[in-house]
């Protein structure tokens, strides 16, 4: 098992970084975003928290989703999205989640530009109740998920059927006034997700077919941003808020951290419009959502035999993780045990469970089960460990 101490603090890592990943806030809630929520998380970026969403990791209800960065907890603010990576966590804008393949990791994730997924287009007719819209969203965002992140959506929720009803039970809670989201007929966004390659999905680029404003009109009294025309929501984790326009580039960035679609909150305070690939940069946040900025430029995290030098550079939502000695990018999996592997590759354990001294797993803990954050159990996402106990996302549906 290697040195378990160096092993527990390497877990320690791949847990806090995909810890904000599938779900974002579901007050928080945003349009559709690409997976956001576990790099968001780990590199500091900012947006679908995911937790990146959160993380990701995973729009409002993981629409599309996330990495993510779609990916998070349970928060105040946001808006619907449509979910994948991420998708995720308290940032401002949801992100979908990722999702599973046993192995838990794409031998080379970069061969992903093709866009191969079955399809996410189920239920698309003009009678489509909000119980099949939500169904067929998290088949679509679980099968994106799948083919772009197994690494990440393995970890947390071990596979993607696990995911896929994590996503649907996600969805009923923004069951609320105003609330349009998912769109129906479900079938166009659904296509959009399947055509998106694992690149725009994991850089957070929109799909406007997912898109479902609230009817709710500015100022108006509201407990998530699914509800609201604008998407946002300010009111606090379980409490009630008002709809608020978010400030767009250049712009101061709202209560220090959200800012509008398209944007993210820079490190001087202010909106700005992420970069892409190979654009300058001073900190990561000034990258899209799976970029990282080093030596001065947005770049990709690493995969198999990039250059590194800690497991931040490396693409840990691929499971990606950076090998001390060689300092290159080594894959990772997912099982029932943890151990690192001779190659400083590790095997980590799936579904939320941490990893003990003697290598065994502790499972997650069941919403409304006891939990530590520090400790352990963990719960498994969207649930947040408050005062000890795994909480489920539940909005207050009578905000006036």
């Amino acid at each position: 098992m290697g040195n378990p101490k160096k092993l527990l603090a390497r877990l320690f890592f791949v847990t806090l970084a995909i810890a904000a990943g599938c779900f974002p806030d579901p007050e928080k809630i945003r349009p559709p975003s690409g997976v956001t929520a576990a790099t968001d998380a780990a590199a500091g970026a900012g947006g679908g928290a995911a937790v990146d969403g959160g993380a990701g990791v995973s729009g409002a209800a993981g629409g599309q989703g996330s990495a993510g960065s779609s990916g998070g907890g349970a928060g105040s603010s946001g808006q619907a999205g449509s979910g994948g990576p991420g998708g995720g966590g308290g940032g401002s804008r949801g992100g979908n989640g990722g999702t599973n393949v046993d192995a838990g990791v794409v031998a080379d994730a970069r061969e992903s530009d093709a866009p191969r997924d079955a399809g996410g287009g189920a239920g698309g007719t003009s009678g489509e109740t909000r119980a099949q819209a939500c169904a067929a969203n998290a088949v679509a965002v679980a099968a994106k998920a799948a083919r772009c992140t197994p690494f990440f959506v393995n970890r947390v929720h071990g596979s993607e059927s696990a995911y896929r009803a994590r996503l649907e039970q996600f969805c009923g809670v923004l069951d609320l006034p105003g609330a349009t989201w998912p769109p129906r007929p479900f079938k166009p966004c659904g296509d959009a997700i399947a055509a998106l390659t694992c690149d725009d999905w994991l850089v957070g680029v929109s799909v406007p077919a997912c898109a479902a404003p609230g009817q709710l009109a500015l100022g108006a009294p509201c407990a998530t941003g699914a509800q609201c025309q604008s998407l946002f929501c300010d009111a606090p984790a379980g409490g009630c808020g008002h709809c608020v326009k978010l400030p767009g580039a250049r712009q101061t960035c709202y209560l220090g951290q959200y800012c509008d679609e398209g944007t993210a909150c820079g490190g001087a305070g202010t909106c700005v419009v992420p970069a892409s690939a190979g654009a300058a940069c001073t900190i990561d946040a000034d990258c899209k959502s799976a970029l990282i900025c080093r030596n001065f430029s947005c770049v990709r995290r690493g995969i198999k035999d990039d250059p590194c030098v800690g497991d931040a550079d490396c693409d840990f939502n691929r499971g990606f993780l950076c090998n001390p000695n060689s300092h290159v990018c080594v894959a990772s999996s997912t099982g029932a045990s943890c151990r690192e592997n001779p190659d400083a590759s590790l095997q980590v354990c799936s579904a939320s469970a941490i990893c003990r001294m003697d290598g065994s797993c502790l499972p997650a803990a069941a919403d409304g089960a006891a939990c530590s954050d520090t400790t352990g159990p963990l719960c498994v996402q969207p649930a947040t460990c408050v005062n000890n106990r795994c909480v489920f996302p539940n909005p207050d549906k009578t905000c006036k």
